[in-house]
């Protein structure tokens, strides 16, 4: 993400501001069991604050971006992608016009001081609404002033090239071989880092801690295995690599609030 630079954007207009609340419609699509929302050639560009739940963008030709309370998403125009709701949650969009640019690919932040961008976007989101005199402008200047607050988060979480593509492949081998006893160590040690800068730098790319990442691809695995095969509960939990039926269902159930053998029931049934 490094080479990244949006704060030189020309913004030609504002479309809308809007603060998500809660489920995303009355009845949404299902993906994966999970409450969704499909949104085809995007007519403006976008920024998602992530205020509450968790959230993931899945963008035609780009990996999934899961979005947690206090991150920052941008999406381009033009894009395809499902929203999936993990969890409800809120969320504040700012949908806006760029001059001719050169085009970016969806990306997300952690902001270092969530509580700053919680206020820039209220700001927006108010002026939006209330519409005061000279309102336009000065929602061009709050976008403004976030774009340029993207630069500087960006530019204190410079990641060497050579080090983005190390993560990459490391995340390829654990998502190829999940029931691997993979650990922080040993993954820090396949990218040629140390522990706390492998850590800094995995939540910084993909918006997770290493270890909650390898549980939540663990758990993508064994949804997709119960909707669509007829594998017993417990060689779902082996092949989505968890140690024991014990420890699958503990943590199916803390995810998914069901059983596995209930979830299954419930996906067959179309719900």
């Amino acid at each position: 993400m490094n080479n990244i630079s949006v704060s030189g954007w020309t913004v030609t207009g504002v479309d809308a501001v809007v603060h998500v609340i809660g489920a995303l419609d009355p009845k949404p699509l299902m993906i994966d069991g999970h409450p969704a929302k499909r949104f085809k050639n995007r007519a403006y560009h976008g920024l998602v604050l992530r205020l509450g739940g968790r959230v993931r963008y899945a963008v035609k030709g780009h990996a999934p971006i899961d979005t947690l309370p206090g991150t920052l998403l941008y999406l381009s125009e033009g894009c395809d992608y499902d929203v999936i709701s993990y969890e409800e949650g809120d969320c504040v969009c700012v949908n806006f016009h760029i001059a001719p640019a050169a085009p970016v690919a969806p990306f997300m932040i952690a902001p270092r001081r969530p509580a700053d961008w919680e206020k820039r976007f209220a700001d927006m989101a108010r002026l939006w609404t209330c519409r005061p005199v000279a309102y336009a402008a000065h929602l061009n200047a709050r976008l403004y002033e976030a774009l340029a607050g993207i630069d500087e988060e960006l530019s204190a979480r410079y990641l060497p090239q050579r080090y983005a593509c190390v993560m990459r492949d490391c995340v390829s081998r654990l998502e190829n071989d999940l029931a691997r006893d993979w650990t922080v160590a040993r993954l820090a040690a396949e990218c040629g880092m140390s522990e706390t800068y492998f850590r800094r730098l995995f939540r910084e790319v993909y918006g997770l801690p290493p270890r909650q990442y390898l549980i939540e691809a663990r758990l993508r695995r064994a949804r997709a295995l119960l909707e669509n095969t007829d594998a017993p509960v417990s060689d779902v939990g082996e092949s989505a690599g968890f140690e024991s039926p014990y420890h699958f269902s503990r943590a199916f159930r803390a995810r998914e609030g069901v059983s596995p053998s209930e979830y299954r029931r419930r996906a067959r049934q179309g719900g």
